[in-house]
């Protein structure tokens, strides 16, 4: 029998291993992956794990204690590997499928290196490392935007909902002007693929003149779409007077729902099931 407070949990992978754990039940489930991942054949990564409970998947925001008695067994399936830095970023295995289902679920036309997991990472890796060499120098009009926990103490590269749910989500980065210079400088969020005649828009990150690279922080309360998906987040940028002109310039030019800017815009995912 577990102490109080704590969860004796199975944890099976296909194979038919089992692994038994034991974790204090106010863990979230991140954590479970964390702690299984080094007792799992072939030491897979934390963020390649994905935990099921009765063909249900846990989330890794999701509290194990509001979701699981002691002696509950859970299936635990492999992913394919993540890079060490989008694993600090808080992103998982499903990044480079949701990419592709992306693309093809709303008819864009693929790219070649589409394809290939390695070069889907490889381009967020490179559009990070531009966008913090542009910050770095002050070089352009530039803004770098991660998901992040409520607290703002880690960034994570996606947020599930159920869906028609409200949520709240967290955004943490930089904003800087070129030069350094005394430009009104706006960032907003936007959300794609949506339903045809839906707004993108979602909410007003930043407005006004950054001094250095000013830390951003910022909180989105968005409906989650209906249809089940993975929904892609992403940012725009413009120079104006207000946000209120920064937001019609966005609504005017952007004439599809559906983002195909990757990586150059995009901040994350929003995943509805």
């Amino acid at each position: 029998m577990a102490a109080e407070g704590l969860l004796e949990l199975e944890v099976s992978m296909l194979q038919g291993t089992t692994v038994p754990v034991t974790i204090p039940r106010e863990e979230y489930a991140k954590v479970l992956k964390a702690q299984l991942a080094p007792k799992l054949v072939g030491g897979p990564a934390a963020a390649q794990l994905r935990l099921f409970l009765g063909g249900q998947e846990l989330t890794d925001d999701q509290c194990l204690g509001e979701q699981l008695d002691s002696g509950a067994n859970l299936a635990v399936v492999v992913g394919p590997p993540v890079p060490e830095w989008a694993e600090e970023l808080g992103f998982t295995s499903d990044h480079p499928h949701w990419l592709r289902e992306h693309f093809a679920r709303y008819g864009l036309e693929g790219p070649e290196w589409l394809t290939d997991d390695a070069a889907i990472w490889k381009r967020l890796a490179d559009e990070y490392a531009a966008k913090d060499e542009q910050m770095a120098g002050f070089k352009g009009w530039g803004h770098r935007l991660h998901l992040a926990t409520p607290a703002l103490d880690r960034r994570l590269g996606q947020v599930h909902a159920k869906p028609g749910e409200k949520v709240q989500l967290s955004f943490s980065g930089r904003i800087w002007n070129n030069n350094n210079d005394s430009c009104i400088h706006q960032c907003g969020l936007a959300m794609g693929p949506l339903s045809e005649g839906a707004d993108p828009f979602l909410g007003e990150i930043y407005n006004g003149v950054p001094r250095g690279a000013r830390e951003v922080r910022a909180v989105v309360s968005v409906d989650a779409p209906q249809e089940p998906g993975a929904y892609m987040l992403y940012r725009f940028g413009d120079l104006q007077y207000s946000f209120r002109n920064a937001k019609r310039n966005f609504c005017n030019r952007r004439t599809t729902m559906v983002s195909d800017d990757y990586p150059g815009s995009f901040v994350g995912w929003l995943v509805v099931a």
